[in-house]
């Protein structure tokens, strides 16, 4: 079977021709994770793992971008027949923008759609969810449904500290967040066609508290215009969480605990009612006696009371999105798939780039350091920059383990961006952190022997995508043969002067209209014309 195209390529056939950016990719193996769903009474928690990505993109040294995903694999067994069933979880943690990507660089218009504009850090993010999913669903094959989940919620900066102080960094506001994530995963949803014989999906946002109106003008234009657009899918508004009585799944069962996420916090509060045992939603026991709650007993209750919560119910509006994929049957590995390369939806009114992207609660970073001596920190990112300018283009990530992966990320909450000078020190701190972090593995080792710390090891990325130039022609000079028609204000002129300005306006080809097609309203005095 081929292999589908890397990161790298993807990012250049997308992106727009001659822009450069810098795309660093980090992760960690899979390890033992918390179950993500409660388990049914009488029956043990689903064993599950944890696989964590984090994507981060620099443009002239200064890390403009990142984005976090965290993949989960349950294994379930059923109650009567006892087979299993593995499914996994795409779970959009953080994503933010520090506002360093110029005006220039943040939107381009694509030859094969003008006058459609699309968003860079858009283009990037669907990309690299695109990607990711892909390549796991490939690696597993026997994984039937895969769910794509984020949390919407607009805040000021989650990934770098102080990024809100930059002036050019555009915040969006809950709505225009919850529209930015639709455009996002859209692309997503159109990539499986009714004609595909392996994969269906479909998408649903809900939005405690819009009715089906209200929820329609976040979705994506071209899935509300089937008449335009017939071949688009469409969007659901609702979830796609299902009650199962048969396997003894009740609303406490389906709903999954995502870290930082509203819907475990009100989950554990709701388990507290009945179980008597509070704290973290780590904590919880998972293996109750009774199923269900007292308070809440179908999920419409449960979308209902989330409405009414802290995260929800603050003035600003929250948005939960999934995409689901199911398999329609098991792929057969000695058949051979075309992948496709992803193509993002062309769509107008693009938002600019240096954008606050916020998908989940923010991170709670440490306490920065004061600002140091502006020479100072010139002298020291000086220093860091020997040796950055020779890229290492082998790489295309570097793999760590839980502990280390952490501590990569806490390297990142730990800088400031408030200001070019301190985000362009920060951006090398931390990719010659990361380089500091490798383990002892194979690969790792490989990868020390290159002595990666002060060096770019990110993967270089230069668009290819044709685009529409910007159009900055002048307006067209009138010729010699046209003639403009100009009113002008009667000014009082030298003696000298009046002979000069008629044979100026003669030879300018301009017809002046004169003092005697001009008339004045005469002035009354008490209704009466003046004499």
């Amino acid at each position: 079977m081929p292999r589908p195209p890397s990161l790298r390529d993807t990012l250049s056939a997308l992106l727009p021709a001659d822009l450069k950016l810098t795309v660093y990719h980090i992760s960690h193996s899979p390890t033992k994770s918390h179950p993500l769903y409660f388990s049914p009474p009488n029956q043990q928690p689903q064993p599950t793992s944890v696989e964590s990505h984090f994507l981060a993109v620099s443009y002239d040294g200064i890390l403009c971008f990142a984005i976090e995903l965290l993949v989960y694999v349950t294994t379930a067994k059923h109650p009567e027949t006892g087979k299993s069933r593995k499914d996994s979880t795409f779970f959009v943690s953080k994503a933010d923008s520090s506002g360093y990507l110029p005006s220039s660089a943040a939107s381009f218009q694509p030859k094969e759609s003008p006058g459609i504009k699309d968003s860079t850090l858009r283009t990037i993010s669907t990309a690299f969810l695109q990607h990711i999913v892909r390549e796991h669903r490939l690696a597993h094959p026997k994984i039937r449904k895969s769910t794509i989940s984020l949390f919407a919620r607009s805040q000021a900066s989650y990934l770098f500290p102080n990024s809100e102080s930059n002036p050019q960094k555009h915040v969006l506001n809950d709505r225009a967040l919850i529209r930015w994530w639709c455009r996002v995963l859209d692309p997503i949803l159109q990539s499986f066609s009714e004609q595909d014989s392996t994969d269906i999906a479909s998408a649903y946002l809900l939005v405690p508290g819009f009715d089906k109106y209200e929820t329609m003008t976040l979705l994506p234009p071209k899935t509300r215009q089937p008449a335009l657009y017939p071949n688009a899918k469409r969007w659901v508004r609702g979830h796609p969480l299902r009650e199962d009585p048969a396997r003894q799944l009740t609303v406490r069962e389906v709903i999954p605990h995502f870290p930082d996420d509203p819907k475990a916090r009100f989950l554990v509060e709701l388990d507290a009612e009945n179980t008597g045992v509070s704290g973290s939603w780590k904590q919880v026991k998972r293996t109750g006696a009774g199923g269900g709650w007292a308070s809440v007993k179908t999920l419409d209750q449960f979308w209902e009371f989330m409405g009414f919560r802290q995260e929800c119910s603050s003035g600003a509006s929250t948005g939960f999105i999934w995409i689901v994929i199911d398999r329609k049957k098991q792929i057969n590995e000695s058949k051979e798939q075309k992948p496709s390369v992803p193509t993002p939806i062309q769509e107008n009114n693009a938002e600019t780039d240096a954008e606050a992207l916020s998908p989940s609660e923010p991170i709670r970073s440490q306490e920065l350091q004061p600002s140091q001596d502006t020479s100072q920190l010139q002298a020291e990112l000086s220093c860091q920059a020997t040796d950055a300018s020779q890229p290492l283009a082998n790489i295309t990530s570097l793999r760590y383990t839980s502990t280390n992966y952490k501590k990569v990320l806490e390297t990142l909450a730990c800088g400031d961006f408030s200001t070019e000078l301190l985000a362009r020190l920060h951006s090398r701190k931390w990719i010659d952190g990361a380089a500091t972090l490798l383990g002892n593995d194979a690969s790792s080792m490989r990868l020390k022997e290159q002595k990666l710390e002060g060096k770019d090891w990110g993967m270089p990325i230069v668009g290819k995508r044709v685009v529409e130039a910007c159009s900055t022609a002048p307006a067209p000079a009138a010729t010699s043969g046209s003639t403009v028609n100009v009113l002008t204000v009667r000014k009082k002129h030298k003696r000298g002067d009046a002979a000069g300005t008629q044979s100026a306006q003669a030879s300018s080809g301009v017809n002046v209209l004169g003092a005697g097609l001009i008339r004045k309203k005469p002035k009354l005095n008490n209704g009466i014309p003046a004499p």
